[in-house]
Protein backbone atom coordinates (compact mmCIF):
# COMPACT_ATOMS: atom_id res chain seq x y z
CA UNK A 1 0.00 0.00 0.00
CA UNK A 2 2.79 2.38 0.93
CA UNK A 3 4.73 1.59 -2.25
CA UNK A 4 1.62 2.25 -4.35
CA UNK A 5 1.05 5.56 -2.59
CA UNK A 6 4.64 6.58 -3.29
CA UNK A 7 4.18 5.66 -6.97
CA UNK A 8 0.89 7.58 -7.34
CA UNK A 9 0.92 10.06 -10.23
CA UNK A 10 -2.61 11.43 -10.25
CA UNK A 11 -4.75 10.49 -7.23
CA UNK A 12 -4.96 8.73 -3.88
CA UNK A 13 -8.42 7.89 -2.52
CA UNK A 14 -8.51 6.25 0.90
CA UNK A 15 -11.59 5.13 2.81
CA UNK A 16 -10.72 3.55 6.14
CA UNK A 17 -12.40 2.69 9.41
CA UNK A 18 -9.42 3.23 11.72
CA UNK A 19 -6.58 5.58 10.79
CA UNK A 20 -4.02 6.58 13.38
CA UNK A 21 -0.87 8.65 13.11
CA UNK A 22 1.26 6.36 15.28
CA UNK A 23 3.11 4.27 12.69
CA UNK A 24 6.33 6.29 12.12
CA UNK A 25 8.12 3.35 10.53
CA UNK A 26 5.60 3.28 7.69
CA UNK A 27 5.35 7.07 7.16
CA UNK A 28 1.82 6.95 5.72
CA UNK A 29 1.11 10.51 6.78
CA UNK A 30 4.43 11.83 5.48
CA UNK A 31 3.87 10.23 2.08
CA UNK A 32 0.31 11.55 1.85
CA UNK A 33 1.44 15.09 2.67
CA UNK A 34 4.30 14.88 0.17
CA UNK A 35 1.93 13.74 -2.56
CA UNK A 36 -0.69 16.36 -1.75
CA UNK A 37 1.93 19.13 -1.84
CA UNK A 38 3.08 17.83 -5.22
CA UNK A 39 -0.39 18.35 -6.65
CA UNK A 40 -1.65 14.76 -6.44
CA UNK A 41 -5.37 14.67 -5.68
CA UNK A 42 -5.74 13.14 -2.18
CA UNK A 43 -9.17 12.30 -0.71
CA UNK A 44 -9.45 10.55 2.66
CA UNK A 45 -12.67 9.35 4.30
CA UNK A 46 -12.50 8.20 7.92
CA UNK A 47 -15.14 6.94 10.30
CA UNK A 48 -16.01 9.27 13.19
CA UNK A 49 -16.10 6.43 15.72
CA UNK A 50 -13.36 4.17 14.39
CA UNK A 51 -10.88 7.01 13.87
CA UNK A 52 -11.75 9.12 16.91
CA UNK A 53 -8.10 8.80 18.02
CA UNK A 54 -6.92 10.67 14.93
CA UNK A 55 -6.37 14.04 16.56
CA UNK A 56 -7.21 17.41 15.06
CA UNK A 57 -3.52 18.28 14.65
CA UNK A 58 -2.93 15.31 12.34
CA UNK A 59 -6.05 16.06 10.30
CA UNK A 60 -5.18 19.74 10.00
CA UNK A 61 -1.64 18.86 8.85
CA UNK A 62 -3.09 16.68 6.07
CA UNK A 63 -5.53 19.39 5.03
CA UNK A 64 -2.86 22.09 5.13
CA UNK A 65 -0.77 19.98 2.74
CA UNK A 66 -3.71 19.91 0.32
CA UNK A 67 -5.48 16.65 1.16
CA UNK A 68 -9.25 16.61 1.64
CA UNK A 69 -10.19 14.75 4.84
CA UNK A 70 -13.87 13.91 5.37
CA UNK A 71 -15.47 12.31 8.42
CA UNK A 72 -18.39 9.90 8.15
CA UNK A 73 -20.92 10.71 10.91
CA UNK A 74 -24.21 8.81 10.87
CA UNK A 75 -26.01 7.38 13.90
CA UNK A 76 -25.56 3.58 14.11
CA UNK A 77 -24.07 3.43 10.60
CA UNK A 78 -20.31 3.33 10.20
CA UNK A 79 -17.80 3.29 7.41
CA UNK A 80 -16.18 -0.09 8.03
CA UNK A 81 -14.57 -0.39 4.60
CA UNK A 82 -10.80 -0.39 4.17
CA UNK A 83 -10.27 0.73 0.60
CA UNK A 84 -7.27 2.38 -1.02
CA UNK A 85 -7.44 3.43 -4.69
CA UNK A 86 -4.36 4.66 -6.55
CA UNK A 87 -4.64 6.61 -9.83
CA UNK A 88 -8.13 5.10 -10.36
CA UNK A 89 -6.38 1.95 -11.65
CA UNK A 90 -5.19 -0.01 -8.62
CA UNK A 91 -7.22 -0.81 -5.52
CA UNK A 92 -6.71 -2.53 -2.18
CA UNK A 93 -9.52 -3.90 -0.03
CA UNK A 94 -9.78 -6.19 2.96
CA UNK A 95 -9.46 -5.94 6.72
CA UNK A 96 -6.37 -3.78 7.20
CA UNK A 97 -6.61 -0.66 9.37
CA UNK A 98 -3.60 1.58 10.05
CA UNK A 99 -2.31 1.85 13.61
CA UNK A 100 0.63 0.76 15.74
CA UNK A 101 -1.37 -1.96 17.53
CA UNK A 102 -2.21 -3.77 14.29
CA UNK A 103 1.30 -4.44 12.99
CA UNK A 104 1.50 -7.96 14.44
CA UNK A 105 -2.08 -9.02 13.77
CA UNK A 106 -3.00 -11.68 11.24
CA UNK A 107 -4.90 -9.87 8.51
CA UNK A 108 -5.77 -10.08 4.84
CA UNK A 109 -5.86 -7.58 1.99
CA UNK A 110 -6.20 -8.05 -1.74
CA UNK A 111 -4.67 -5.91 -4.49
CA UNK A 112 -6.75 -5.39 -7.63
CA UNK A 113 -6.20 -4.03 -11.12
CA UNK A 114 -8.39 -3.61 -14.17
CA UNK A 115 -12.10 -3.07 -14.73
CA UNK A 116 -13.12 -4.22 -11.24
CA UNK A 117 -11.54 -1.02 -9.84
CA UNK A 118 -14.35 0.95 -11.50
CA UNK A 119 -16.90 -0.67 -9.19
CA UNK A 120 -14.75 0.16 -6.15
CA UNK A 121 -14.51 3.76 -7.35
CA UNK A 122 -18.30 3.90 -7.47
CA UNK A 123 -18.44 2.66 -3.87
CA UNK A 124 -15.92 5.28 -2.76
CA UNK A 125 -17.87 7.94 -4.64
CA UNK A 126 -21.03 7.06 -2.73
CA UNK A 127 -19.28 7.47 0.61
CA UNK A 128 -17.72 10.71 -0.61
CA UNK A 129 -21.20 11.98 -1.53
CA UNK A 130 -22.61 11.02 1.89
CA UNK A 131 -19.78 12.99 3.52
CA UNK A 132 -20.75 16.08 1.46
CA UNK A 133 -17.71 15.95 -0.81
CA UNK A 134 -17.88 18.32 -3.76
CA UNK A 135 -15.34 17.06 -6.30
CA UNK A 136 -17.44 16.73 -9.46
CA UNK A 137 -15.13 14.14 -11.03
CA UNK A 138 -15.40 11.83 -8.04
CA UNK A 139 -19.16 12.33 -7.76
CA UNK A 140 -19.54 11.35 -11.41
CA UNK A 141 -18.68 7.73 -10.57
CA UNK A 142 -21.75 7.50 -8.34
CA UNK A 143 -23.96 8.69 -11.18
CA UNK A 144 -22.33 6.42 -13.76
CA UNK A 145 -24.59 4.10 -15.72
CA UNK A 146 -24.31 0.37 -15.26
CA UNK A 147 -21.86 -1.43 -17.48
CA UNK A 148 -23.29 -3.55 -20.31
CA UNK A 149 -24.83 -6.78 -19.07
CA UNK A 150 -22.68 -8.88 -21.39
CA UNK A 151 -19.47 -7.47 -19.93
CA UNK A 152 -20.81 -7.81 -16.40
CA UNK A 153 -21.62 -11.49 -16.93
CA UNK A 154 -18.14 -12.17 -18.27
CA UNK A 155 -16.56 -10.59 -15.20
CA UNK A 156 -18.97 -12.31 -12.82
CA UNK A 157 -17.48 -15.66 -13.79
CA UNK A 158 -14.13 -14.52 -12.34
CA UNK A 159 -14.92 -11.98 -9.64
CA UNK A 160 -17.47 -9.44 -8.48
CA UNK A 161 -17.81 -6.78 -5.82
CA UNK A 162 -20.39 -6.88 -3.04
CA UNK A 163 -20.97 -3.25 -2.15
CA UNK A 164 -22.95 -3.37 1.09
CA UNK A 165 -24.66 -0.11 2.09
CA UNK A 166 -27.58 -0.55 4.52
CA UNK A 167 -27.68 3.22 5.07
CA UNK A 168 -29.05 3.64 1.53
CA UNK A 169 -30.71 0.30 0.81
CA UNK A 170 -33.07 -1.90 2.75
CA UNK A 171 -31.49 -4.82 0.94
CA UNK A 172 -28.78 -6.54 3.00
CA UNK A 173 -26.42 -7.80 0.28
CA UNK A 174 -23.93 -9.53 2.58
CA UNK A 175 -26.58 -11.31 4.62
CA UNK A 176 -28.22 -12.66 1.46
CA UNK A 177 -24.88 -13.78 0.06
CA UNK A 178 -23.71 -15.65 3.18
CA UNK A 179 -27.07 -17.32 3.71
CA UNK A 180 -27.34 -18.45 0.09
CA UNK A 181 -23.79 -19.79 -0.08
CA UNK A 182 -24.02 -21.69 3.21
CA UNK A 183 -27.33 -23.27 2.28
CA UNK A 184 -25.98 -24.32 -1.13
CA UNK A 185 -22.68 -25.70 0.20
CA UNK A 186 -22.09 -29.40 -0.42
CA UNK A 187 -18.78 -30.24 1.22
CA UNK A 188 -17.06 -27.53 3.29
CA UNK A 189 -17.44 -23.95 4.50
CA UNK A 190 -14.57 -22.00 6.08
CA UNK A 191 -15.13 -18.67 7.85
CA UNK A 192 -12.39 -16.39 9.20
CA UNK A 193 -13.44 -13.52 11.45
CA UNK A 194 -12.15 -11.63 14.50
CA UNK A 195 -15.62 -11.30 16.04
CA UNK A 196 -18.16 -14.11 15.84
CA UNK A 197 -21.56 -12.88 17.04
CA UNK A 198 -23.96 -14.49 14.56
CA UNK A 199 -27.62 -13.57 14.24
CA UNK A 200 -30.37 -16.16 14.43
CA UNK A 201 -30.46 -16.46 10.62
CA UNK A 202 -26.77 -17.39 10.49
CA UNK A 203 -26.96 -19.76 13.46
CA UNK A 204 -29.82 -21.61 11.76
CA UNK A 205 -27.97 -21.69 8.42
CA UNK A 206 -24.82 -23.17 10.00
CA UNK A 207 -26.83 -25.77 11.94
CA UNK A 208 -28.64 -26.82 8.76
CA UNK A 209 -25.35 -27.12 6.87
CA UNK A 210 -23.92 -29.39 9.58
CA UNK A 211 -27.03 -31.59 9.57
CA UNK A 212 -26.63 -31.98 5.81
CA UNK A 213 -23.08 -33.26 6.23
CA UNK A 214 -21.20 -30.06 5.36
CA UNK A 215 -17.95 -29.52 7.25
CA UNK A 216 -18.08 -26.05 8.81
CA UNK A 217 -14.80 -24.58 10.11
CA UNK A 218 -14.60 -21.18 11.82
CA UNK A 219 -11.27 -19.50 12.63
CA UNK A 220 -11.37 -16.86 15.38
CA UNK A 221 -8.79 -15.39 17.81
CA UNK A 222 -8.19 -17.06 21.14
CA UNK A 223 -7.94 -13.62 22.73
CA UNK A 224 -9.85 -10.93 20.84
CA UNK A 225 -8.49 -7.41 21.22
CA UNK A 226 -11.76 -6.22 22.82
CA UNK A 227 -12.49 -7.90 26.16
CA UNK A 228 -16.25 -8.20 25.82
CA UNK A 229 -15.84 -9.68 22.33
CA UNK A 230 -13.80 -12.52 23.86
CA UNK A 231 -16.83 -13.50 25.94
CA UNK A 232 -19.14 -13.32 22.94
CA UNK A 233 -16.76 -15.33 20.72
CA UNK A 234 -16.44 -18.04 23.37
CA UNK A 235 -20.14 -18.24 24.08
CA UNK A 236 -21.27 -18.60 20.46
CA UNK A 237 -18.36 -20.93 19.65
CA UNK A 238 -19.20 -23.36 22.47
CA UNK A 239 -22.88 -23.15 21.58
CA UNK A 240 -22.40 -23.99 17.89
CA UNK A 241 -19.69 -26.57 18.54
CA UNK A 242 -22.44 -28.75 20.03
CA UNK A 243 -24.15 -28.72 16.64
CA UNK A 244 -21.07 -29.80 14.69
CA UNK A 245 -19.30 -26.52 13.84
CA UNK A 246 -15.50 -26.77 14.24
CA UNK A 247 -13.78 -23.78 15.84
CA UNK A 248 -10.06 -23.02 15.66
CA UNK A 249 -8.57 -20.34 17.90
CA UNK A 250 -5.45 -18.51 16.72
CA UNK A 251 -2.84 -17.64 19.30
CA UNK A 252 -2.29 -14.25 17.63
CA UNK A 253 -5.06 -11.73 17.17
CA UNK A 254 -6.64 -12.43 13.77
CA UNK A 255 -8.45 -9.57 12.06
CA UNK A 256 -8.93 -11.07 8.58
CA UNK A 257 -12.41 -11.45 7.12
CA UNK A 258 -12.71 -14.30 4.63
CA UNK A 259 -15.13 -16.98 3.46
CA UNK A 260 -14.57 -20.08 1.31
CA UNK A 261 -17.26 -22.43 0.02
CA UNK A 262 -16.51 -25.94 -1.31
CA UNK A 263 -13.07 -24.79 -2.42
CA UNK A 264 -14.74 -23.09 -5.40
CA UNK A 265 -15.85 -19.60 -4.36
CA UNK A 266 -14.04 -17.25 -2.03
CA UNK A 267 -14.67 -13.89 -0.41
CA UNK A 268 -12.22 -11.38 1.05
CA UNK A 269 -13.59 -8.19 2.51
CA UNK A 270 -14.13 -5.90 5.46
CA UNK A 271 -17.12 -7.47 7.23
CA UNK A 272 -17.11 -9.23 10.58
CA UNK A 273 -19.61 -11.93 11.49
CA UNK A 274 -21.89 -9.73 13.56
CA UNK A 275 -25.05 -7.63 13.35
CA UNK A 276 -23.09 -4.41 12.97
CA UNK A 277 -21.50 -5.55 9.71
CA UNK A 278 -24.53 -7.33 8.27
CA UNK A 279 -27.20 -4.77 9.16
CA UNK A 280 -25.62 -1.34 9.69
CA UNK A 281 -22.07 -0.85 8.42
CA UNK A 282 -20.94 0.12 4.94
CA UNK A 283 -18.78 -2.81 3.86
CA UNK A 284 -17.11 -3.99 0.67
CA UNK A 285 -16.00 -7.48 -0.37
CA UNK A 286 -14.58 -9.22 -3.40
CA UNK A 287 -16.14 -12.55 -4.42
CA UNK A 288 -14.06 -14.66 -6.79
CA UNK A 289 -13.88 -18.04 -8.51
CA UNK A 290 -10.48 -17.76 -10.18
CA UNK A 291 -8.56 -20.94 -9.45
CA UNK A 292 -5.26 -19.25 -8.58
CA UNK A 293 -6.99 -16.88 -6.16
CA UNK A 294 -8.96 -19.74 -4.59
CA UNK A 295 -5.73 -21.73 -4.12
CA UNK A 296 -4.04 -18.73 -2.48
CA UNK A 297 -6.93 -18.21 -0.06
CA UNK A 298 -7.14 -21.93 0.72
CA UNK A 299 -3.42 -22.09 1.47
CA UNK A 300 -3.60 -19.08 3.82
CA UNK A 301 -6.67 -20.42 5.64
CA UNK A 302 -5.16 -23.88 6.07
CA UNK A 303 -1.96 -22.40 7.52
CA UNK A 304 -3.95 -20.40 10.05
CA UNK A 305 -6.08 -23.44 10.90
CA UNK A 306 -3.06 -25.71 11.43
CA UNK A 307 -1.39 -23.15 13.71
CA UNK A 308 -4.55 -22.58 15.74
CA UNK A 309 -5.86 -24.50 18.77
CA UNK A 310 -9.06 -26.52 18.18
CA UNK A 311 -11.75 -25.44 20.60
CA UNK A 312 -12.54 -29.09 21.37
CA UNK A 313 -9.03 -29.44 22.85
CA UNK A 314 -9.59 -26.63 25.33
CA UNK A 315 -10.75 -27.58 28.81
CA UNK A 316 -12.38 -24.32 29.86
CA UNK A 317 -16.07 -23.95 29.08
CA UNK A 318 -18.33 -20.93 29.28
CA UNK A 319 -18.44 -19.17 32.64
CA UNK A 320 -21.80 -18.43 34.26
CA UNK A 321 -21.58 -14.70 33.47
CA UNK A 322 -20.60 -15.12 29.80
CA UNK A 323 -24.01 -16.25 28.55
CA UNK A 324 -25.98 -13.14 29.63
CA UNK A 325 -22.99 -10.96 28.68
CA UNK A 326 -22.91 -12.45 25.15
CA UNK A 327 -26.62 -11.86 24.59
CA UNK A 328 -26.33 -8.29 25.86
CA UNK A 329 -23.43 -7.71 23.46
CA UNK A 330 -25.48 -9.16 20.62
CA UNK A 331 -28.48 -6.97 21.45
CA UNK A 332 -26.61 -3.70 22.03
CA UNK A 333 -23.86 -4.23 19.46
CA UNK A 334 -25.14 -1.57 17.01
CA UNK A 335 -24.54 1.00 19.76
CA UNK A 336 -21.04 -0.18 20.63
Amino acid sequence: MLESMRAARHSIYWEIHILRNDTPAYRFFDVIKEKARAGIKVKIIIDAVGSFNLNAVSRQALQKAGAEVLVFKYLLHRIHKKVLIIDERTAFLGGVNVGRNYKKWLDLNIMLHGSVVRKILKSFSRSYRLCKGRDSHLLSFYQERKILKVRRKIRAAKHRIIDHAPILKKKRALREYYKKQIMQARARVIIVTPYFIPGRWLIDSLKTACRQGVQVDVIIPQQADIGIMRWANRFFAYRLQKHGVNFYLTREMIHAKAFLVDGKEGLVGSNNIDAQSFDFNSEISLVFRRRDMINDLKRIMERWRRQAVPLRNMKNGVSWYEKPAAWLIHFFQPLL
